[in-house]
């Protein structure tokens, strides 16, 4: 999930809540790695400790990404 990791590093600071909304850049990334590998969002939320994880789960519904949580 390496490239995955890249394509979410906008929304960093959204999910470590130094930011009030996410950017249309972090939106375009959480599309894209569901789109081709949802599989990587939840190693991703699994194996960070400086992601708030109420936030994160908000994300796609801000980003109006359909996804299965």
């Amino acid at each position: 999930c390496t490239n995955e990791i890249g394509q979410l590093q906008p929304c960093l600071a959204y999910v470590e809540g130094q930011v009030t909304a996410p950017s249309s850049d972090c939106c375009k990334g959480l599309l894209s790695v569901h789109t081709n590998r949802p599989v990587c969002l939840c190693i991703l939320m699994s194996s960070s400790t400086s992601v708030n994880s109420s936030t994160a789960t908000l994300l796609p519904s801000i980003c109006k990404v359909d996804t299965d949580p």
